[in-house]
């Protein structure tokens, strides 16, 4: 009788890697560090591995930034993981050449950058790689209208939209599907949606309301910001699907200021130079 031959035995796969740590780190210190992989594979993909494999990017005169798994047709669709192209906002100079686009649409992403260190030097880069009547539009929660909700409902017009956007990307966003389930299982008040908005499980940065975004796009080069509605961004973002988030949500349009260079012909915004910035500002 012939003994069974015992099992080679292997490293760990991912899933096994993925299951100890679930045991041993926080959610918190998970995000984090699937964010920092995410980005240390972009640099090494661009750095490193397109030298020898060169990657053309699919250009488009439209760009979608932080797209998630929502690849809109005709849209240049980028994000850390799982896009057209993956890109870091972070790492600069972006990969598109000076004057590439005509319209750019980011919905819920400048929440997860900081605003001096990432999201200035991001955007005053992207104002690089937009043709001189381009369109940008971002949305991201509304500080004003996440006040307003605490003071009025105790975050209950918060908490009705929340649940809409569960059904609507619970299946692609799993910490949304966690979330959920600790308001179900504790009976949590619906003020802890505030805290939820605040941080996200450490994924959210800054809030902003109009007046702070305002700041932030024509301290990047940027003029002629106006508040919007999610129906005008709709018009001219063909192919988004309605999120119909205008009581938690702050749209905003801007076009590049074509005086920004003789105000500013550096061209730069480096962490060091953010004081400097604002004692001597660009508008």
């Amino acid at each position: 009788m012939t003994r069974p031959k015992k099992k080679e035995r292997t490293a760990p796969g991912p899933y096994a890697v993925g299951f100890l740590a679930t045991g041993i780190l926080s959610t918190r210190t998970k995000l984090l560090l699937i964010g920092d992989l995410l980005r240390t594979i972009v640099k090494f993909k661009r750095y490193v591995w397109f030298r020898f494999f060169p990657k053309k990017i699919p250009m488009s005169t439209k760009l979608h930034l932080g797209c998630g798994k929502r690849h809109i047709d005709g849209w240049l669709n980028v994000d850390l993981a799982g896009s057209q192209y993956d890109i870091d906002l972070c790492d600069l100079p972006l990969p598109f050449p000076d004057k590439s686009f005509e319209l750019v649409a980011s919905q819920h992403v400048v929440e997860h950058l900081d605003a001096v260190e990432e999201l200035i030097p991001a955007l005053r880069d992207l104002r690089r790689c937009c043709k001189d009547n381009a369109q940008v539009w971002i949305s991201c929660p509304d500080l004003a209208a996440i006040c307003q909700s605490y003071v009025e409902d105790k975050g209950e017009t918060l908490r009705g939209f929340w649940q809409n956007m569960v059904h609507l990307y619970a299946p692609k966003q799993p910490d949304m599907i966690v979330c959920e389930k600790r308001f179900d299982v504790h009976k949590m008040p619906t003020q802890f949606m505030v805290n939820l908005y605040m941080h996200q499980f450490s994924q959210h940065r800054n809030l902003y309301d109009y007046d702070i975004m305002k700041w932030i796009l024509e301290k990047s080069g940027f003029h002629m910001v106006e508040r919007k509605v999610e129906a005008d961004f709709l018009k001219v973002a063909v192919g988004f699907a309605a999120r119909k988030d205008d009581k938690e949500s702050l749209y905003v349009c801007a076009i590049p200021d074509p005086a920004w260079h003789k105000r500013d012909p550096i061209n730069k915004f480096g962490r060091e130079d953010f004081f400097d910035i604002c004692d001597n500002p660009i508008a």
